[in-house]
């Protein structure tokens, strides 16, 4: 029996709901005191059903300015104004090194792609960086149990076709068995190894869907010539 495919109301509805979700779990948890400078970022881009790539890094970056205009509406309820009417990486207003990364790893295509790509994060929290979120299991520990499983439900709903997945670390969260589990994860390539032996970037199939992951693009310090090895190997992958 053929389901219904979402409608772009329904889609619309569900991802409102998720940023007001995420906001009152940050808010019911002390977040904003436990975490200096933080914030809530639940969507980097329009969210549509069957987007070519979703995009999925570990957790929102920058600071308390960066979660200024999204503090003010989610103060309001206005939790659909915080959803990008264009992908934040195409937005010119917009400047951070995960951004201009992101469009030197896609290249040409870049645009193209993006026009029809979502961009989250597994964990919706920003902090200043990784470790603040994770320093403390206490505290970490229920944002894992919490977030993991809306991951995957965010993947079945809106069925990306490709996911490029960016940091090691977000993979491992990725694979654990509350989000996409480890099972479904079959390695389509050997690890792409840069000059000093450090994977830069590996190819994966779930579920007949592929994923393309790389090393943090902004947490790493990467070569040129390892740079453009990893941009090789997503074109290679996107064709």
């Amino acid at each position: 029996m053929l389901t219904a495919l979402p409608t772009q109301e329904e889609i619309d509805r569900w991802a409102e709901a998720r940023v007001r979700e995420d906001y009152e779990y940050y808010k019911a948890h002390d977040l904003d005191f436990l975490f200096e400078g933080s914030g809530v970022k639940t969507f980097f881009s329009p969210v549509k059903y069957s987007p070519k790539i979703l995009t999925l890094s570990f957790n929102p970056g920058g600071g308390k300015q960066a979660y200024e205009s999204d503090r003010i509406a989610h103060e309001r309820r206005e939790y659909a104004s915080t959803i990008p009417r264009i992908n934040e990486y195409l937005d010119p207003r917009i400047h951070y090194v995960m951004k201009s990364r992101v469009l030197a790893l896609l290249g040409p295509d870049a645009d193209r792609i993006l026009r029809d790509s979502l961009e989250m994060t597994v964990f919706p929290f920003r902090t200043k960086d990784k470790l603040m979120l994770t320093c403390l299991p206490s505290i970490f520990g229920p944002i894992e149990r919490y977030s993991l499983p809306r991951i995957k439900q965010a993947t079945d709903f809106l069925n990306p076709s490709k996911l490029l997945i960016i940091g090691f670390d977000t993979l491992a969260e990725l694979k654990k068995e509350e989000a996409l589990g480890s099972k479904d994860f079959h390695e389509e390539s050997a690890p792409i190894l840069g000059a000093r032996g450090r994977r830069l970037a590996v190819r994966f199939k779930w579920k007949e869907k592929k994923i393309f992951t790389v090393i943090h693009l902004s947490g790493a310090i990467l070569s040129s010539e390892d740079f453009r090895l990893a941009q090789m190997e997503f074109s290679k992958w996107w064709l």
